[in-house]
């Protein structure tokens, strides 16, 4: 007997055990509500740019969020933020404090002189996250240079702004070679089945795995006359419809410069059973093709694990179809699935929902000088908006354009749910575009892109294993153990005590044994905050006697570092080089004209507090000797 057959008999006798007189459909209903309530998060960084010179401060706004609302979470109320460069070192790691009830909280980033010329990503995660697959922490490139030392220089002529032609900024790649083209075909739910219309996803790549845009036919291959034809746009994406004939044999044809290429379509099927979606803009058709009975067959659509169809088929076919409001829906992937009678899964297909609306901000400016004040007028929210949180951040659109990388709609609605990273997201919700483009474009990703947050047999098993959860975070804590460097004081009491050094009246105390742990917190910061851990033995009478030895928890170990896919990375993007020399102008102004203001002769008496006042003022008003 062949594994994946014995996988199955096992999965139908575990599976029959487990879910007895509730059914399948209820079993898997139950296990959707339970992920429901037992949601995951996800993160997400706004950033000011995603270029950077040495010395510059990157600028972030973080948003936390429940992974199926997609509102704010009521689970962590700390994010991890670490600056990773090419050779997968942190280079800069930070906690923040969230409040509950908000999205998030800003925080920056100041790029060190030292840091090397490269490729950089930005991730975010909590530890709840991580009882999920890391690979769903969020991940962002930048790209830093380095800065070279300058020298005194002539003065700079500032009204000479350096201009820059629009740079290109296309997801396809309009020039290629036949041959190192690979050619793929996604049918829609997941089989091409003979008699009936099939539709099929088309993703057409160079050799360097750039999407490529081109035109293309199908055929049979006793003829050379076309069945139908294709055409792929950004990203290399595409559809098309293919009748397909019992009996028939079908292949992909790519003609260029009087030179054809050959590509082979899946196989086709005679008998089975597969999902149909015609998404039009307020509705989804849904339809399941059948050539063999569907009695006892059933359908669960979701949407990031809510439910939001479901139905078991009591005929043999479904030939009118459902037809699904989407008005009401919230935006995302919808997530349909068709089961056979024993609960596995025979085929899927993707839908994505666009019900966001956007908020038009107009501003009293057209030139905006450095630091200077800007107003905004905000409009009225749109009604299907309760709220909103927002950040914005201002850059020139010479050199960052709105339309590239991802947004936090392309990642929390995207990227966030699919199954491998897509590179510049944004482009699906182009407002340049037409809405019957991106439909278009959205369309043909679901079809070629699968769904990655769980497979339904993996999700029956963990719903009956119990698994070691990692708690959500509700604050800072600072814990560790301390001990007395004497053996002979391993009985003494500790008393910890741990100060603000910006609050120097705020004092946190705790006497332990030698075996505790110190605790203190969570604490709830909204900035970065200097403290100061004091450890003392107690009923200790010899000076010499009273040195402790102090251990600071360091908490669960990072996460692993992911490279950034050479696909999303930013060295090669053309926008990196006009910044780069725009940004170069910019400091040679900086530093020729950072001279002096003369003042009427004033005198200023000012005594510095220094670090060590503060500590000396902390130290005589407690005593506490051999203290860290």
């Amino acid at each position: 007997m062949s594994f994946k057959k014995a996988a199955y008999l096992f999965f139908l006798v575990f599976s029959s055990l487990l879910w007895g007189q509730q059914g399948p459909l209820g079993l898997f209903s139950n296990i959707l509500q339970n992920q429901e309530n037992n949601y995951t998060e996800k993160a997400y960084l706004h950033t000011d740019k995603p270029f950077y010179n040495s010395g510059e401060t990157l600028w972030y706004k973080s948003y936390l969020t429940n992974a199926i609302t997609h509102k704010p979470t009521n689970k962590s109320n700390v994010l991890y933020v670490d600056l990773i460069n090419a050779k997968d070192s942190i280079v800069f790691d930070t906690k923040l404090y969230i409040e509950n009830g908000s999205f998030g909280t800003a925080g920056d980033i100041l790029i060190d002189k030292q840091w090397e010329t490269g490729n950089y990503q930005l991730r975010a995660y909590t530890n709840y996250m991580r009882n999920e697959d890391e690979a769903y922490i969020f991940r962002k490139p930048i790209y830093i240079n380095q800065s070279k030392n300058k020298e005194k220089q002539a003065v700079v002529d500032v009204t000479a702004i350096p201009k820059f032609e629009k740079q290109p900024t296309s997801t396809t790649t309009p020039l290629f070679n036949i041959e190192d083209l690979q050619v793929n075909f996604y049918p829609e739910g997941g089989k091409l089945l003979s008699g009936f219309e099939n539709t099929l996803g088309v993703k057409v790549t160079n050799s360097v795995e750039e999407g490529v845009s081109l035109s293309g036919f199908i055929r049979e291959k006793s003829s050379k006359n076309p069945v139908c034809y294709f055409k792929t746009f950004d990203f290399g994406l595409g559809k098309t419809s293919l009748p397909i004939i019992k009996g028939k044999s079908y292949e992909a044809v790519i003609i260029q410069n009087g030179k054809e290429k050959i590509f082979s379509l899946p196989e086709t099927l005679i008998e089975g059973a597969k999902i149909a979606v015609i998404k039009k803009p307020e509705t989804i058709d849904l339809q399941v093709l059948a050539s063999t009975s569907l009695y006892n067959h059933f359908i669960i659509g979701h949407q990031r694990g809510k439910i939001i169809f479901q139905k078991n088929i009591d005929k043999s076919t479904l030939p009118s179809g459902i037809k699904l409001g989407t008005k009401k829906m919230p935006s995302g992937i919808v997530h349909f699935t068709l089961f056979d009678p024993a609960g596995k899964p025979l085929s899927e297909r993707l839908v994505f929902v666009d019900n966001v609306a956007s908020i038009k901000f107009d501003i009293n400016a057209t030139r905006f000088e450095k630091r200077s004040r800007v107003a905004y007028n905000l409009p009225q929210l749109p009604k299907n908006i309760e709220s909103a949180s927002v950040s914005i951040a201002v850059t020139s659109k010479e050199t960052v354009p709105l339309n590239t990388g991802d947004n936090i709609k392309s990642w929390l609605l995207l990227n966030s749910d699919l199954r491998g990273e897509v590179p510049n997201t944004a482009v699906f919700f182009d407002a340049k575009k037409s809405r019957y483009q991106k439909e278009y474009l959205l369309e043909s990703l679901m079809l070629t892109h699968g769904w990655r947050r769980f497979n339904w047999n993996q999700l029956v098993a963990n719903s009956y294993k119990k698994q070691e959860k990692i708690s959500p975070e509700k604050g800072v804590m600072i814990s560790g153990q301390i001990f007395a460097k004497n053996a002979l004081n391993k009985d003494k009491k500790i008393e910890a005590n741990l100060f603000f050094l910006r609050k120097s009246s705020q004092i946190k105390t705790a006497t332990i044994s030698q075996k505790e742990k110190f605790k203190f917190g969570p604490f709830y910061v909204e900035d970065t905050l200097q403290t100061m851990l004091v450890g003392k033995l107690l009923d200790v009478k010899k000076k010499e006697e009273k040195e402790v030895v102090l251990l600071f928890d360091k908490g669960l170990p990072r996460p692993k570092i992911q490279p950034i896919p050479k696909s999303l990375t930013l060295d090669a993007n053309p926008l990196r080089k006009a910044y780069k020399e725009k940004q170069a102008f910019f400091d040679d102004i900086d530093f020729t004209f950072s001279g002096e203001n003369l003042l009427s002769e004033t005198l200023l008496t000012v005594k510095k507090k220094s670090v060590d006042d503060v500590y000396d003022n902390i130290l005589k008003e407690r005593s506490a000797n051999y203290s860290f």
